[in-house]
């Protein structure tokens, strides 16, 4: 049960790449339109802003792959504190399965027909993103052998078995209501 309590480390990693997908993909394509349009000056706050946030996410999902290194989530006012907590590691090979959950995700939302440069370069950026990351995590884990010691990452794929025990049923609601309406 105590891995059930790691979920929080997985619920930051998806946040961190949701944050790319928004920004960093949203830069690259609201770029290649302005350029195609020959609008970039219009809205120059927008791009740097994404640009920057996109960025800075990409650069700290990258680094934590780099730097493997081994946390405690929890926190000294948490009311769970009780409990006791395990190391979380900031990067593992079973990570995969989440960055596989979020591409897959960002896919389900995009349009399949790319009318303009915009949907086309979105796509294009997203599959470079979703191919990028979980290639990266393991080539820094297997080839490069950035990892931990085998009592560090003996369990780390058990929070990501409690995030899609908590998924399942949100998952399954959703494909019977599509069901239902189609």
């Amino acid at each position: 049960m105590n891995s059930f309590y790691k979920v929080a480390g997985i619920v930051r990693i998806i946040f961190i790449e949701l944050m790319i997908l928004i920004f960093f993909i949203g830069f690259i394509s609201n770029l290649a339109k302005d350029i195609e349009e020959n609008t970039v000056s219009s809205d120059l706050s927008y791009l740097i802003s994404t640009g920057i946030i996109g960025t800075l996410c990409m650069l700290w999902l990258i680094w934590t792959m780099l730097k493997p290194r081994v946390t405690t989530e929890s926190g000294s006012t948490n009311i769970l504190t009780r409990y006791q907590f395990k190391d979380f590691c900031s990067t593992h090979p079973s990570y995969v399965f989440i960055d596989v959950f979020i591409i897959l995700w960002a896919f389900a939302f995009n349009e399949f027909e790319s009318t303009n440069t915009f949907e086309l370069c979105r796509k294009y950026a997203t599959f470079s993103v979703g191919i990028f990351i979980p290639v990266l995590r393991l080539f820094l884990w297997y080839v490069i052998g950035l990892k931990y010691k085998k009592e560090f990452s003996k369990g780390a794929w058990k929070p990501i078995m409690w995030f899609y025990i908590i998924l399942s049923p949100f998952v399954i609601l959703y494909f019977i209501s599509t069901w239902l309406n189609a």
